[in-house]
């Protein structure tokens, strides 16, 4: 059997692990590098019981925008977003800064919004809509129109 060196501060904790679950340190090992990782969403929380990502904020996004013409501020937009998840956003890790002193919650709307425009193309760039502008593509339009209907928005 092939032998491996680890630190001593690696193998005593190897060891503890063992004996508290009775087993050899080489099955310590095993079971961890054999152990399915679980998938996290870095950028998720949860309502209503459901674990809500960046991307689920996108429905939202391109249907504010619809409803008002296709376009709007994204000041506007964060502020019927908020308004939406307001209990979970007024939540202390959500009003947290991140970069450049924004709250966390308008950094999951802004990455929500790159999300719509990269991977789907329902949001157009800045240079074509304007800076601070919020403007949705012909497919954005279609998805709005078609696959949003029973999503319901608060004034």
């Amino acid at each position: 059997m092939p032998f491996i060196e680890v630190d001593k501060n690696v193998f005593n904790k190897l060891q503890k692990l063992a004996e508290h679950k009775e087993v050899t340190a080489n099955e310590i090992l095993k079971s961890y590098l054999t152990q399915k990782k679980k998938k996290t969403s870095k950028g998720s929380f949860i309502k209503n019981g459901k674990t809500i990502i960046e991307d689920e904020l996108i429905p939202y996004i391109t249907k504010i925008l619809f409803n008002n013409g296709n376009q709007a501020p994204k000041q506007l937009v964060e502020k019927k977003v908020f308004e939406i998840f307001k209990d979970k956003f007024n939540e202390p890790y959500f009003q947290e800064t991140v970069s450049h002193g924004v709250p966390r919650w308008k950094h999951f709307i802004a990455w929500a919004k790159e999300r719509a425009k990269q991977r789907h193309g329902y949001i157009k760039s800045a240079k074509e809509s304007g800076r601070g502008i919020w403007e949705l593509t012909h497919d954005g339009i279609l998805y709005a129109e078609k696959e949003l209907d029973s999503l319901i928005l608060k004034n």
